[in-house]
């Protein structure tokens, strides 16, 4: 059996601007519908002794993002929960992969408030299905897919948080 969960949105905006069932929302789609569907999958994957379950998480796992925090904090906290049920799923059968591209060729942007600027590379949904494709037989827990969320994923872990907060508070004010 296989499990390919990739639905969720975002909230561009103050942590006032919108009501706390709006960031509640958000986790429930992002997060914890997700956890439902693999919960309710894994019993039978387990049995059988083969699944896979593919996660599509967001470059905005690796830090947080001011003005569009509740998204950046659902994806770091599917990034955390992936990696740790890969952990417990080793040895099973199953096997849980994790992925996380930078911006896509979808509707997220506009329906998150969020601006695409015109020299940006938005990549196109084939371009990582095909890379998740090509990294599931890799045996890696976690896939990056793009060159930006590579150098968000090292921004964050080589700079102090104070810093690359400040950092995307400012790009978040500016240009997005």
């Amino acid at each position: 059996s296989e499990l390919f969960a990739c639905a969720g949105f975002g909230l561009r905006g103050p942590v006032l601007g919108a009501d706390a069932e709006a960031h509640a929302r958000l986790f429930k789609v992002n997060v914890l519908a997700r956890l439902a569907l693999a919960h309710a999958a894994l019993p039978g994957m387990v049995r059988s002794g083969f699944g896979r379950i593919v996660f599509i998480s967001s470059s905005s796992a690796f830090q947080p993002l001011p003005y569009l925090a509740t998204y950046a904090a659902s994806n770091a906290a599917l990034l955390s929960m992936s990696e740790a049920w890969a952990a417990e799923l080793a040895g099973t059968g199953v096997r849980l992969l994790v992925a996380c591209p930078g911006g896509m060729q979808t509707n997220f942007q506009r329906a998150a408030g969020v601006k695409t600027l015109p020299s940006e590379r938005l990549m196109a949904p084939a371009e990582v299905a095909g890379r998740l494709v090509r990294a599931l037989p890799c045996g890696a827990t976690t896939v990056i897919i793009s060159s930006r969320s590579l150098a968000m994923s090292l921004l964050a872990r080589v700079l102090p948080s104070a810093v690359t907060i400040a950092l995307w508070k400012n790009l978040m004010l500016r240009l997005r």
